[in-house]
């Protein structure tokens, strides 16, 4: 768990995560929450497999279309 810890920990300091930093919410379901930090990083908790719009479009600009 510790090393764990310390792999976010780097990821914050990576990307400048404050705790002052701007969440915004993506997806808040019973078994899963999404969220964006900063536009920068995005959060995943829990089980499902939800890819956030976003992220679709990304993925469709880069890769071609999602199905």
């Amino acid at each position: 768990m510790r090393e764990d810890i310390s792999k976010l920990t780097m990821l914050r300091i990576r990307n400048g995560i404050k705790p002052t930093s701007t969440v915004r919410i993506l997806a808040s379901d019973p078994d899963l929450y999404v969220a964006s930090i900063d536009d920068k990083i995005i959060a995943k908790i829990g089980v499902g497999d939800l890819v956030p719009r976003i992220m679709r479009w990304e993925k469709q600009n880069i890769l071609g279309p999602v199905f």
